[in-house]
């Protein structure tokens, strides 16, 4: 998980510096978000597939 962090903090970087992308109120690059779907063949129910962790720098979706 520590590896995808990084690399959505790293897009959410270069994104930052791109022409035309404003930052947000505080002067900070935009919140970022990292969707996980589960994709297995037996899924558990909804009530324990779906996640919510927000971070400082990152909000972590699973569904």
């Amino acid at each position: 998980m520590e590896k995808l962090l990084e690399q959505t903090l790293g897009y959410r970087e270069r994104l930052s510096k791109s022409p035309g992308v404003r930052p947000s109120a505080d002067g900070l690059p935009a919140q970022c978000y990292l969707v996980i779907f589960d994709r297995r063949a037996e899924k558990p129910g909804w009530s324990e597939r779906l996640k919510w962790i927000a971070g400082d720098d990152v909000t972590v979706v699973g569904c």
